[in-house]
């Protein structure tokens, strides 16, 4: 059942592509062509659905972009067991997404989205080609980052985030080797495409672990970040721009978003035990583990403070019908333990 929310919005979406495959030279494009106008936006008919939750690290995209030129669409192309990132042959798939509102009561409401092409093809639909591209945030990280760590001793968990992993991330080879042949080839300034170089962690432990003795970690990023979360009783995750937080609380410090029938709620939120559901208009600044307020005219014995423990946005845009734009969360009551 509908809140009935009376606002009009306008939705958007930009997308940068940086290709770099065995056969061709780094390539870049855009939809719009020029991004340099903050209110030019794509007229390429799209679906895009973002996803993420905290027992996750990062998010997926999947982008369904229509009727693409037969370059674009070959340069996009990617089978899923190949290698993406930098490799023996150069090769590199990024793509930047920003979505949000042209204009919203005056306000800027966006969000800024990168990650790395783990799959690409196109197929036919009705008179329309599709192109599917799927994409993890900050992937590259994942699959392209050895970590090896000697702990000491005494050393809390707290510090290994934020002083050993944050400068692992800052200093990063692949990143620069990345970057440097991605702008050589490209001939254009291509960092946007490479905000992992500035990623940093903060941590915020009620209670933080020390180390009883000298201990040695070695894999991939994601695979000692999910390590040294193990030792924090219900710790979880959220990034934020360029700042990846860890906590063990259950909501983040920071302003509560209101969300009723004035700002955006669509459906009469649904509750399951201490979980709620509920689809509301697209709202970009929805993160993990956020506080939330909701009151719903319709279901009002439901009003209360959650955290938000996952969520999809869902785009429709340019396709000729009425623009699509909303967000389904997944909450969680603030008071449950633990």
């Amino acid at each position: 059942m509908s809140e009935q929310s009376p606002k009009k919005f306008y939705p958007y979406y930009r997308v940068a592509f940086l290709v770099k495959g065995t056969d061709k030279a780094s390539s870049y494009f855009s939809f719009p062509e020029d991004l340099s106008d903050p209110f030019a936006y794509s007229n390429v008919a799209a679906n895009i659905d973002i996803t993420k939750s905290f027992e996750g690290i990062f998010g997926t995209c999947v982008m369904r972009l229509y009727n693409l030129s037969d370059n674009h669409r070959a340069m996009l192309f990617h089978e899923p067991y190949w290698v993406t990132e930098l490799d023996k042959t150069g090769n590199f798939k990024r793509v930047v997404l920003s979505a949000g509102y042209l204009s919203y009561n005056g306000g800027e409401r966006h969000l800024n989205w990168a990650g790395i092409i783990r799959n690409a093809s196109s197929y036919k639909q009705g008179d329309s080609v599709v192109t599917e591209i799927v994409a993890d945030e900050l992937g590259f990280i994942n699959d392209n980052s050895f970590v090896q760590l000697e702990i000491n001793k005494g050393k809390k968990v707290s510090v290994v985030f934020n002083k050993d992993i944050t400068n692992f991330l800052k200093e990063a080879d692949y990143t620069k080797q990345t970057e440097k042949i991605a702008t050589q080839k490209a001939g254009r300034d291509v960092s946007m495409f490479f905000p992992e170089k500035n990623l940093k962690i903060m941590t915020d432990f009620e209670k933080d672990y020390e180390f009883t003795k000298d201990k040695t970690l070695n894999g991939s990023i994601q695979e000692v970040i999910k390590y040294l979360m193990s030792y924090i009783p219900n710790a979880r995750m959220t990034k934020i721009d360029n700042v990846i937080y860890i906590t063990d609380k259950q909501t983040r410090e920071g302003k509560t978003l209101l969300i009723n029938a004035e700002n955006g709620l669509q459906s009469t939120p649904r509750l399951y035990g201490y979980r709620m559901t509920l689809n509301m208009m697209f709202e970009p600044r929805i993160h993990t583990n956020q506080t939330v307020r909701v009151e719903s005219v319709i279901a009002p014995n439901m009003n209360d403070e959650y955290s938000v423990a996952g969520y999809a946005h869902h785009l429709t845009l340019g396709d000729g019908t009425r623009p699509s734009a909303t967000t389904d969360l997944n909450l969680v009551r603030i008071d449950i333990p633990g």
